[in-house]
């Protein structure tokens, strides 16, 4: 009839080890099935547009942090139950949102039918932009203070980001603060939201410095699921050495004719067989004895066989 279908994975649970989600969040079950990858190879099977609201929401809630994040659920004290799988009226908008992003990213026909971020019945949401920021691995980052206002009188205003860097949080009042624990450079994104919903951005950059890029040792799993044409795989990554890794590249070179086309948890590139892995700002950091998985999806024509070799910020790893 006309329709564009779109496939949309689930949000990550609160559900934290440390400062990292657990693979239960990121699941978003306890039966050991993992729905978004089993989402996103659907609809690569099936050519169906995704948006991947499980990367975007991890994203999110884990730049927060274990306590900021917390907000974004039901919560005793305001709703009147904790659960943390359901979300409150302020996390419900800033998923709502993280899908229109998704939206925009896809260019679906919707689009010209969206209304601006910010609009909501007439409140205007003004985030002040504090510009580019910086900062030096294990060094704390003077506290920067967000500021917004609100066209409509009385509101009371609760801030979120995405894209911190490793080790940085926002409060709900909007003071960033945090020790930097990964090199390199993060688009953050700070979102403002009242009490209608209405809500307003600011985009910037932080550049940290000082960074390791070590590799040490490591030991590399590459875990595959394919069907004709297509596949995903699931990369998970220990640091086997006695110091922890700050910044990582997971380079190999594939022995097929396969193809990569959209990943989570990493910003992968791909120049013939070579393929390249390097952390998002809420991953660079594996502690001795710790891991990270990322992910991709891919198609093949002719060979899907499973690269063996792989290498850490240069250093070969075991397999």
């Amino acid at each position: 009839k006309g329709g564009v279908p779109v496939l949309v994975t689930p949000m990550v649970r609160h559900l934290f080890n440390g400062t990292q989600l657990t693979p239960t969040a990121m699941q978003v079950n306890s039966i050991g099935v993992d729905l978004p990858a089993q989402m996103r190879a659907v609809a690569a099977s099936l050519n169906v547009r995704l948006i991947d609201l499980t990367a975007k929401s991890a994203a999110l809630v884990t730049s927060l942090g274990p306590t900021a994040s917390a907000a974004l659920y039901l919560r005793a004290s305001v709703d009147g139950v904790t659960d943390n799988t359901h979300f409150s009226q302020y996390g419900a908008t800033q998923m709502a949102g993280l899908v229109l992003q998704g939206i925009g990213e896809q260019d679906l026909p919707l689009v010209p039918y969206l209304r601006s971020a910010g609009s909501s019945g007439g409140d205007t949401v003004t985030v002040t932009n504090p510009g580019g920021q910086s900062g030096t691995v294990g060094t704390p980052v003077g506290e920067v203070q967000v500021h917004a206002t609100d066209s409509a009188a009385g509101q009371a205003l609760t801030y979120a980001a995405s894209g911190l860097p490793a080790g940085l949080s926002i409060s709900p009042a909007g003071l960033i603060s945090g020790t930097p624990s990964a090199a390199g450079t993060s688009a953050v994104t700070v979102t403002v939201t009242d009490g209608t919903g209405a809500s307003g951005s600011a985009s910037f950059t932080w550049t940290i410095s000082g960074g390791s890029t070590s590799g040490g040792t490591c030991q590399v799993s590459y875990v595959k699921s394919e069907w004709s044409g297509g596949f995903t795989a699931n990369l998970t990554v220990t640091d086997t050495g006695s110091a922890a890794v700050n910044g990582w590249t997971v380079t190999w070179s594939f022995p097929g004719d396969q193809k990569v086309t959209n990943a989570w948890n990493a910003t992968v590139t791909q120049s013939g067989s070579a393929v390249s892995a390097t952390n998002v700002s809420y991953n660079a950091a594996i502690a001795p004895s710790g891991n990270v998985q990322f992910g991709f999806q891919g198609t093949w024509t002719s060979n899907d066989t499973s690269p063996t070799a792989f290498s850490l910020n240069g250093s070969p790893c075991t397999a």
